[in-house]
């Protein structure tokens, strides 16, 4: 199905790749948000303050309380055995990410000048919260739970890291209206309406604006181009090029949405 040329999908999803044209990799420069930064040994330092160039980093984490892992591992095996597909590898890698060593952020606070990103600040919206980080990238695991806690592969002292945290925030901050049983089947690689499509574009759209608008005054010209790059030609474009492959006609999904109806209702 083609995608309608008026409206919000017609103006905003992102031009089709070239044909042969590959997803772009390392557009992101792999850079500590402060020129200088030593990496940081999780497993030594609980502490971190560093000032360069006028700008300044404050943080501070914690190992996870045994209880927590213990009842997020449980939950986590059980919702394996339940699951197949994509939902399962997803358990599983959540599953890796608390196995191997995660730590909670507990502040985390970059100033230049007059302005601050403030972690903290945020998270007074939502109390019950946690920020997760493990510094193993390889975990692969950027993702919001269902309580609201965020959960983040890579050293939190690195730009693209903190990207990744601040489109979660974005994410978790933003009260557009969406679908959740659409975005279930968009996750799944399932058919979508155009109003769903639009629905899921926006959002994905929000939160990017969102981590761009906080980390912006701490970027150089340079970087700040390679971020908006980014956004546009690897994050937004993929989600455009999913968009167009599962989009739909509204009949073909009213079986779909009446179940989907119900089963509210039910809950």
């Amino acid at each position: 199905m083609e995608i309608p040329k008026d409206g919000y999908l017609g103006q905003y999803i992102e031009p089709p790749r070239a044909e042969g044209e590959k997803r772009p990799t390392d557009i992101i420069p792999d850079q500590p948000i402060i020129e200088g930064l030593p990496t940081v040994d999780y497993r030594e330092e609980k502490e971190i303050e560093f000032e360069a160039s006028g700008t300044s980093l404050s943080l501070s984490f914690s190992e996870l309380p045994e209880n927590f892992v213990a009842k997020r591992v449980n939950s986590l095996q059980r919702t394996i055995e339940m699951t197949t597909g994509d939902e399962q590898t997803l358990a599983k890698k959540i599953l890796n990410f608390y196995l191997t060593t995660a730590y909670s952020i507990d502040e985390f606070t970059i100033k230049k000048g007059e302005d601050a990103l403030d972690l903290s600040e945020i998270k007074k919206e939502f109390p019950f919260a946690r920020i997760i980080v493990n510094p193993k990238k390889t975990t692969d695991v950027n993702v919001r739970e269902l309580s609201g806690t965020i959960l983040i592969s890579g050293d939190i002292t690195r730009l693209e890291t903190i990207l990744g945290l601040l489109h979660e925030m974005g994410h978790l901050s933003d009260k557009t209206e969406m679908n959740w049983f659409a975005m279930r089947r968009y996750t799944q690689g399932e058919r979508i309406s155009v109003r769903e499509a639009k629905q899921i574009l926006r959002y994905e759209r929000n939160a990017w604006a969102f981590a761009i608008r906080k980390i912006k005054p701490f970027l150089d010209k340079d970087t700040k181009e390679q971020v908006i790059h980014f956004m546009h030609e690897d994050a937004l474009k993929s989600h455009s090029e999913q968009i167009r492959e599962q989009i739909a006609p509204g009949w073909r999904l009213f079986v779909t949405h009446v179940i989907e109806y119900f089963s509210d209702i039910e809950d």
